[in-house]
């Protein structure tokens, strides 16, 4: 056992700061998992490709209008497929000079 804990103090900091730790911990890890929940087989909103790109809502409603990226309309909603997004970023991407 560590000596912090022989003196008293440690049972005190493991009463108070770890419990915090511990739901940090669970809100990190629940936090990841919402992150991963955006299924590869569904149309995905404006949102959901936003978060994926790494762009603002506005970056993507001018390239949507400008038609600089492949998106789906369904009725009034613009969507967007996975496969065309990972498509258009490879067909984007600049290869580094050598």
């Amino acid at each position: 056992m560590p000596e912090f804990f022989k003196t008293g103090m440690g049972h005190k900091f493991y009463e108070g700061t770890m419990p915090r730790i511990a739901k940090a911990l669970e809100r990190i890890a629940d936090a990841l998992e919402k992150e991963d929940d955006l299924p590869d087989n569904r149309l995905w909103s404006m949102a959901e490709a936003c978060k994926y790109l790494t762009i603002q809502e506005s970056t993507l409603y001018v390239w949507v209008s400008r038609r600089k990226i492949p998106f789906v309309k369904v009725g009034r909603r613009t969507c967007f497929r996975k496969a065309d997004l990972d498509k258009w970023v490879e067909k984007n991407s600049v290869r580094a000079r050598t």
